[in-house]
């Protein structure tokens, strides 16, 4: 699996990651940069700043709202589809 399917994977389950996430769950210490290459491929993913007091400490990555809504529509679909034996076979 690739960073950039570990992070999208992660973000559908969780609904955000952060840098230390990404780092202690995945060894993955470059966060901005898979986030860099999703966004480049067209995934609409936003930042919201994490802070400690007035501090900026990290940043929290998620899918835009009706993005994920989107995906989550499409997982309950395909399921259902799995489920009467109705999937599409997959091409060679």
């Amino acid at each position: 699996m690739t960073q950039m399917q570990v992070i999208a994977k992660h973000m559908l389950q969780y609904g955000h990651i952060t840098r230390n996430t990404a780092i202690g769950m995945y060894q993955i210490t470059r966060l901005a940069a898979v986030i860099d290459r999703m966004r480049s491929a067209g995934v609409p993913i936003i930042a919201e700043p994490v802070m400690k007091g007035k501090k900026l400490v990290d940043y929290k990555y998620s899918y835009r709202p009706d993005y994920l809504e989107r995906i989550r529509a499409l997982q309950k679909a395909h399921a259902l589809l799995e489920r009467f034996g109705w999937t599409a076979k997959k091409a060679a």
